[in-house]
């Protein structure tokens, strides 16, 4: 709004937003490390949906990469701070959540059947790409680039995986239906 109407208020809504964004970030990920650490939910490590983690940062990337753009003042080299920094972080979460998710299918091969939970994984990876592309455009980090273009692959990849695996459990799940009815 603040680009396309020229009126700074919108830019400033967005960043009161943007700021609050990252304090409710860091209280909702405090509690599921808390959960995780304390509670012992699930002893073989993070289910799919930690992939959140990550992808909150990254699209407080993105979005953060649009303030950045629109301001002029001290506030473009804080805004550019804090998106390299919540873009540091993201890259730090990807060895952990790997980790735990090639321990937790080693543990429990079963894992690896299809459920909604597997779709909170291909949203992270592609805003990662994204944020990531975005920091190499604005640092110009060649290798970034690359670095973009391995997750958009592997967010496809895995967009495929998932929407296959999704749809073959549909079809199960009709057949045994419509065999249910035969009979």
């Amino acid at each position: 709004m603040a680009s396309s109407t020229g009126q700074r208020p919108w830019l400033f809504a967005a960043v009161a937003f943007w700021l609050t964004a990252f304090g409710i970030y860091l209280v909702v990920t405090a509690v599921i490390l808390w959960r995780a650490a304390v509670e012992r939910l699930d002893r073989d490590g993070f289910q799919p949906d930690s992939w959140i983690l990550m992808g909150a940062l990254a699209i407080a990337v993105v979005a953060g990469h649009d303030i950045h753009l629109q301001t002029r003042t001290w506030l473009a080299l804080t805004a550019f701070r804090i998106i390299l920094t919540a873009w540091a972080v993201a890259t730090l979460w990807i060895p952990s959540l790997i980790y735990f998710g090639f321990h937790r299918v080693e543990q429990r091969p079963k894992l690896l059947r299809f459920t909604g939970a597997w779709w909170t994984l291909v949203f992270p990876l592609g805003m990662y790409s994204v944020a990531t592309n975005m920091i190499a455009s604005d640092t110009e980090w060649r290798s970034l680039q690359t670095v973009a273009l391995v997750f958009f692959w592997d967010a496809l990849f895995a967009w495929s995986v998932v929407t296959v695996a999704g749809l073959l459990r549909i079809g199960h799940a009709v057949g045994s239906k419509h065999s249910l009815r035969v009979r």
